[in-house]
């Protein structure tokens, strides 16, 4: 009765089902209120919003539950997959949009980022985005920044075979008007290179009209201005970083996961201030702040909490 990885199972053996879905536990008591099976790995944090609460999968769907009991209000469907991290929020005057995004790789790439008024499900627009590459745009969160809509991904591939080696891509960014989805401007934000293991995106930050944005085909930070795409700075290189997910912005600083270490930027140039080394192997998650703590995830199933102080 020894498992595969190392563990005992009682008799006689039952095979370990593994269950996708979305469950929500009262904050105060952590007691399970409801639970909803899912036909994919409901990756992404979802998203609430007036009672709702919204979420893509990897069934090819988005779903609007109602946050009390997690009845269905509205599925939206687009070809693909929905993917793994593709939800932002717009609220307007008088309306909301959910902007998600879409991954079909086969037979042709026809990648799109969709607005959804959040009322009824329904498209407010379809920015199709043909020159990206593999799953990258449905898997990075955009940022929405006023009324800009922000993101990253990997785009205009060049094949030379089918295995990834062979393959060579560029770092796109794009920002959008976020209320009809017009493209302001493309800017290719990196020379060619692999896209690695994964397909993944590249989650920017907007924080005070600059773009902050994570490249793990660099390996930098680099900072742009909003409005005019324009390069501001480029951070040294960093050593193993996945640098897909969004950095965090504290007090002047730019915080980003690099490995087994925190790197501490100087927003203003790019300049390194400190690496600060966890002790584990940080996972391609967005550092939370809350107060004075820094709180990170691990891919070997850790929580790490820190003092900012500490870490800057």
């Amino acid at each position: 009765h020894l498992h595969p990885y190392g563990w005992s199972l009682p008799p006689p053996f039952e095979p370990l089902v593994k269950i996708n879905g979305l469950l929500a536990v009262n904050a105060t008591s952590g007691k399970p209120l409801w639970f909803i099976l899912t036909k994919s790995q409901a990756m992404p944090t979802a998203v609430a919003y007036n009672g709702m609460v919204m979420f893509d999968d990897g069934d090819g769907n988005v779903y609007a539950l109602n946050a009390t009991n997690g009845n269905l209000i509205w599925n939206y469907s687009y070809d693909g997959s929905a993917n793994m991290a593709s939800l932002d929020l717009y609220v307007g005057n008088n309306y909301a949009l959910l902007i998600t995004a879409f991954s079909p790789g086969y037979p042709v790439n026809m990648s799109a980022i969709v607005a959804l008024y959040v009322n009824n499900g329904t498209p407010a627009y379809v920015l199709k985005v043909p020159f990206a590459y593999g799953s990258s745009v449905g898997d990075a969160v955009p940022a929405v920044y006023g009324q800009y809509l922000v993101d990253s991904f990997m785009g205009y591939p060049v094949y030379h075979g089918v295995y990834l080696n062979q393959i060579y891509v560029r770092q796109v960014l794009l920002v959008a008007n976020v209320t009809n989805g017009n493209i302001l401007y493309v800017e290719n934000i990196t020379g060619y290179g692999h896209p690695g293991d994964d397909n993944n995106g590249f989650s920017p930050l907007v924080y005070n009209g600059i773009i902050y944005v994570p490249s793990h085909i660099n390996r930098t930070v680099a900072a742009f201005n909003l409005t005019s795409g324009k390069l501001i700075w480029i951070s040294p290189q960093m050593k193993h970083a996945s640098l897909a997910d969004q950095p965090v912005y504290y007090d002047g600083y730019i915080i980003v996961p690099d490995f087994d270490h925190f790197a501490v930027l100087n927003a203003a140039n790019g300049d390194l201030v400190n690496k600060y080394y966890v002790g584990v192997d940080l996972g391609k998650d967005q550092p939370i702040i809350v107060g004075n703590t820094i709180i990170d995830s691990s891919i070997f199933d850790y929580v790490i909490a820190l003092p900012i102080s500490q870490v800057i």
